[in-house]
C-alpha cells in the first residue's frame, strides 16, 4: 500500500534510527500540536489522512463545523461534511494525536458541547467521523458537494447520502457515500468512503461496497484496525533522537497525504 510505502521511505531518510520506539506514545506527545481555539480554514488547519483519502477539519465563519474531503488521484474538489446546529459554534479546540493518526476536539455553542474524533482507516479506505454531544437541539452532519458542471447527483436514503460527480465526457466519475455506522442518543459515527469508476453506476457502487464493509466492522474494529496500521507505519526505524516538533508532524502529513519524501 501507498500508505506504508511510504512511511518506509520517510523513516529511511531520517537518519539516525534504531529498533524500535521508546516510551511509545509517550514519545510523540510532547509534539502533538494543540489548538485552544477552534482551527479555522487555511494552512493551518489540521488534517487526518490515509494516504489516499485525506480531510482538512475547520470551524467556518458561519459556525458550522467542516470536514474538507479531498481523493489524492481526482483533482477536483470534492465537497465537505459540515455539521450544522441550530445558531451554530462559535469556540471550541483540537489536539492532533501524532502517535495515533486522529484528531479530537469540541466546540461550543450556547446550548453545549459537541466533542469528535476523526481519523482515516487504510483499509477499508474510509474517513470515520465520531461525535459526542452534550447539547440541547438537533444537530445534522450533511454532505455539502462541491459545486460543479455538470451538477452532482444527490441521493439522500435515511443514515445515507451519495453524491456522484462526473469528471470527463467519457463518462468516468467519482462518487462519495457517507454512511451513518452508530446512532446513540449522545454519540453518532459515520464514514466516509471515495471511489472512482469508469461510470456514474461503477463509482457509486465502489463507495458503496466500502462503505458497508466499513460499517459491519464498526466503530470499535475500525478505530483498532486504524491505529495498528498506523503504528505498524511508525515502529520500524524511526529516529531515536529527539526530534523537533515540526519535523514529526512533517513525517505525519507526508504519511497522510501520501507523499514521498
Amino acid at each position: 500500500m501507498r500508505f506504508f510505502r511510504a512511511a518506509i521511505l520517510i523513516c529511511l531518510c531520517a537518519g539516525t534510527a534504531g529498533p524500535g520506539l521508546r516510551g511509545e506514545p509517550g514519545i510523540f506527545a510532547q509534539w502533538n500540536p494543540v489548538w485552544t481555539t477552534a482551527p479555522v480554514r487555511g494552512a493551518g488547519a489540521p488534517l487526518v489522512g490515509n494516504g489516499t483519502l485525506f480531510s482538512t477539519v475547520w470551524l467556518g465563519p458561519n459556525g458550522g463545523l467542516n470536514w474538507e474531503i479531498q481523493r489524492r488521484d481526482v483533482a477536483l474538489k470534492l465537497g465537505t461534511c459540515l455539521l450544522q446546529t441550530g445558531g451554530g459554534f462559535d469556540s471550541g479546540d483540537a489536539t492532533l494525536d501524532l502517535w495515533n493518526g486522529e484528531l479530537r476536539g469540541s466546540v461550543t455553542s450556547e446550548r453545549g458541547e459537541v466533542g469528535y474524533l476523526t481519523y482515516a482507516v487504510s483499509d477499508p479506505s474510509v474517513i470515520v467521523i465520531e461525535l459526542t454531544h452534550r447539547r440541547e437541539g438537533g444537530m445534522v452532519l450533511a454532505w455539502m458537494p462541491a459545486f460543479h458542471t455538470p451538477v452532482p447527483h444527490v441521493i439522500v436514503t435515511p443514515g445515507e447520502v451519495s453524491a456522484v460527480q462526473l469528471l470527463q465526457a467519457g463518462g468516468r466519475a467519482v462518487a462519495v457515500v457517507q454512511r451513518r455506522i452508530d446512532s446513540r442518543p449522545d454519540h453518532q459515527g459515520y464514514v466516509i468512503a471515495i471511489e472512482p469508476g469508469a461510470s456514474s453506476a461503477a463509482a457509486l457502487a465502489a463507495a458503496s461496497a466500502i462503505a458497508e464493509r466499513a460499517a459491519l466492522l464498526g466503530p470499535r474494529e475500525l478505530l483498532a484496525a486504524h491505529r495498528s496500521q498506523w503504528h505498524r507505519a511508525y515502529r520500524d526505524n524511526v529516529p531515536m533522537t529527539a526530534a523537533e516538533r515540526a519535523f514529526w508532524l512533517q513525517r505525519y502529513q507526508s504519511l497522510s497525504l501520501g507523499l514521498n519524501p
